[in-house]
């Protein structure tokens, strides 16, 4: 799934160059072909971000105090692999998603001059990315959940272009990866508590000792959630504050390099 979600943010770059119709194919069948990959890992995933919750001091639980909840999510964690282990007909699935990328791929060009086509395709990289960090900012409720969402998704875009355009200018491009890379942790930690949140929500009560517990927990997870969208929105304030403008400049200039 990692290699899918690479392989769309080079379609994303090389968009301007590959044309609409050729990359919304590709980004497309990378996109669906990494969800249907998808339940194994949120499965997995709720068992870690509880584990990773209660191991910090600062929540005030003890294993104890959660081991009926974790004895649910690891029990739906293993069915989940069970199924996939069994679903040949998902495999086939992805396998046909991914027959149409590598066919494509045989036929990727882009124009006379390349590196213009991927600074576009940068630029535009770098453009949503701001007005996803805006709509984080001016949102509220449920739609912040979103909207830091679509930032987690452009922050990890950013990413993985920085990676792609690296010899453009390795200090500035390595830095922006690091920088990136960990906004889309700081986003992904919280998104993981959001979804176990809802988990949470939706268990029976009897899974802990008292109810003081289940409230314990939300309590803990809304707080760590709380740090973390705070660490977040500082770093992708900075993030977004760079002179990228000198960054698109020098992937444009990968076409000239003697000038």
């Amino acid at each position: 799934r990692k290699a899918f979600k690479r392989g769309r943010a080079f379609v994303r770059v090389a968009r301007p160059g590959l044309g609409d119709d050729v990359a919304a194919r590709d980004n497309a069948a990378l996109r669906e072909a990494g969800q249907r990959l998808s339940g194994t890992r949120d499965a997995e995933v709720l068992v870690q971000t509880l584990d990773k919750l209660v191991a910090r001091k600062s929540s005030g639980l003890q294993a104890s105090d959660v081991a009926g909840l974790r004895e649910l999510l690891v029990a739906e964690r293993d069915a989940q692999h069970a199924t996939a282990r069994s679903a040949k007909g998902t495999i086939a699935e992805v396998l046909d998603l991914l027959d149409v990328v590598v066919q494509d791929i045989g036929g990727w060009t882009l124009g006379p001059e390349p590196a213009a086509d991927l600074a576009a395709g940068f630029d535009r990289i770098l453009r949503k990315g701001r007005r996803a960090l805006r709509d984080a900012h001016q949102s509220h409720g449920e739609e912040r959940t979103e909207a830091l969402h679509e930032l987690r998704k452009r922050s990890k875009d950013l990413w993985h272009a920085a990676e792609l355009l690296e010899v453009a200018a390795p200090p500035e491009m390595q830095a922006l990866q690091e920088q990136a890379h960990q906004l889309a942790d700081y986003l992904g930690d919280g998104n993981d508590l959001s979804v176990l949140e809802l988990r949470v929500q939706g268990a029976d009560p009897d899974v802990f000792p008292t109810p003081a517990i289940g409230d314990a927990l939300m309590s803990a997870i809304s707080a760590r959630r709380g740090k973390l969208e705070r660490k977040a929105m500082n770093l992708a304030d900075d993030v977004h504050s760079g002179r990228h403008k000198a960054l698109v400049r020098a992937v444009r200039g990968l076409d000239h390099p003697a000038s």
